[in-house]
């Protein structure tokens, strides 16, 4: 459980993480501010069709859990492109660890397509 408050904190680093990353990497543009806002909605909406528990979609919790994953390396990624490596590292290793310890204590997965069926609130 503590894997999942961990992930859940890793999300919201994610959505402030790239707003940062695209504000750094379009610095000098005008379009500065809405690529900074655009990155973290983008971010937002991708997760909440794809990666979230309660996403209407027809992947398995696994793969869902593995997508939000890779979501959260590409910010890692463009954080290094944004000039903050160590922020990168940081957060890519962060997110890598959290995945390994949700694959180590990941309940049935049967029982997680129950919780999460859709129709279930």
């Amino acid at each position: 459980m503590l894997s999942l408050a961990a992930r859940f904190l890793l999300e919201l680093v994610g959505v402030v993480a790239a707003g940062y990353a695209a504000w750094g990497i379009a610095a000098g543009s005008p379009v500065q501010p809405v690529a900074a806002f655009g990155a973290s909605l983008v971010l937002v909406v991708a997760w909440a069709l794809v990666a979230a528990p309660k996403a209407h979609n027809a992947l398995a919790p696994r793969t869902r859990q593995l997508a939000g994953t890779g979501f959260l390396l590409v910010v890692a990624a463009a954080l290094a492109l944004a000039g903050q490596p160590g922020a990168a590292v940081a957060f890519g290793v962060g997110v890598v660890v959290d995945q390994v310890l949700v694959l180590a204590h990941e309940p049935d997965a049967a029982a997680i397509a129950a919780r999460y069926a859709p129709g279930r609130g």
